[in-house]
This record gives C-alpha cells, sequence and structure tokens, in this order.
C-alpha cells in the first residue's frame, strides 16, 4: 500500500501538471481502470482503520473508555466495518463491470 500510495499520488501530480484536458482524460482512462479503482479502495480501507483508531486513542488521551479498552476497540472496528462496507457498496460497480458476485 505504501508503493500505491506514492503512485496515487504521482498520477495526480502528473494528472493536475499536464498539457491539458487530452492529457488528464488519458489519465483518468487507465485510473478508472478495475484494478486501480480496487487498489484506490483498499486505501480507503486503510485511511478509515487508521482514523478510527486514531479516534479511540484520542477518547484514551481525554481520559474516556479507559477502563473499557476493549470495547472501545471492538466499536471503533465495528464502525470501520460498517463504514467500509457503505464504501464497498458504493464502488462495487466499478471494481466489477459485470456485476460480479
Amino acid at each position: 500500500m505504501v508503493i500505491y500510495i506514492f503512485m496515487h499520488l504521482s498520477f495526480i501530480t502528473t494528472a493536475s501538471l499536464g498539457d491539458g484536458p487530452k492529457d488528464f482524460d488519458a489519465l483518468m482512462a487507465i485510473t478508472s481502470q478495475p484494478l486501480f479503482v480496487a487498489l484506490d479502495f483498499l486505501l480507503v480501507f486503510v485511511v478509515i482503520y487508521h482514523a478510527m483508531n486514531g479516534l479511540r486513542v484520542v477518547a484514551f488521551d481525554l481520559g474516556l473508555g479507559i477502563r473499557r479498552q476493549k470495547a472501545v476497540f471492538w466499536g471503533t472496528m465495528i464502525v470501520a466495518a460498517i463504514l467500509t462496507m457503505v464504501g464497498l457498496y458504493f464502488v462495487w460497480h466499478l471494481i466489477f463491470p459485470g456485476g460480479g458476485a
């Protein structure tokens, strides 16, 4: 994922510094392929997990939930799983254009 995030950022930079709409359209045609969409979704999954874990740590720093760390962990992971499933619902047709199973 680390390699992919650098590749993703280089694509964004290339798109913004390109010579015009023609270059941007060519780059978007490549990045709209199912493999790239799936990798972008994995990137979103990692960000969601990281954000939920960060909120958990911030809550502990504020003195919230320290005595119930296991419950807070599983609560944040359930929220992360729900957010991931919602995201997957919206990108499923981009990853599997034929419908997929």
